[in-house]
């Protein structure tokens, strides 16, 4: 069993009459992505066309132009082809879901920075999820969890339920 310690919670409210004492996800997620030094897996069910009006654009251009690994895990191939092209002579590893059966998803949303610091919640990485969404997600320090959810990934892999983009 893995314990949680040092969580903040945060939510998207689009109704933006929920009075909470945290930043908002979105302005958590990227403060959380900014620190990253090492490396950045984004886990996501659904990533957004990567462009300059994605929230996350502008942090994960200068994460990998600081030499950065990004690692990308997600449920749609087009959309891991889309963002793995962007940066294919950089520091990146892009990884689709294999689907076995028609209703056969990737559903987890998750990022991890440096392997300690970790994103879990209800919102998948797109522009729609963080901007249109009642949403939440907790921001952890916690390599175990990091290690944990990294293990399971590599073991999703190892058996073939990923597709190297």
């Amino acid at each position: 069993m893995v314990e949680i310690d040092k969580v903040s919670i945060h939510f998207n409210d689009p109704t933006g009459t929920y009075d909470h004492d945290s930043f908002a996800l979105e302005d958590a997620i990227r403060n959380m992505v900014n620190k990253a030094k090492k490396s950045l897996h984004l886990v996501s069910y659904s990533l957004p066309n990567y462009n300059s009006e994605w929230y996350l654009h502008d942090i994960i251009e200068d994460c990998v132009n600081r030499g950065v690994k990004l690692i990308v895990h997600a449920n749609s191939k087009t959309e891991v082809q889309r963002l793995v092209a962007r940066h294919r002579h950089r520091n990146i590893a892009g990884y689709s879901w294999v689907k076995e059966g028609d209703s056969d998803i990737f559903h987890i949303k998750a990022i991890i920075v440096d392997g300690i610091r970790l994103y879990l919640g209800s919102a998948n990485l797109s522009q729609n999820a963080i901007t249109h969404s009642a949403e939440w997600g907790m921001i952890s320090h916690s390599p175990e969890i990091c290690l944990s959810l990294e293990k399971y990934l590599k073991h999703l892999q190892n058996i073939g339920r990923f597709e190297v983009i």
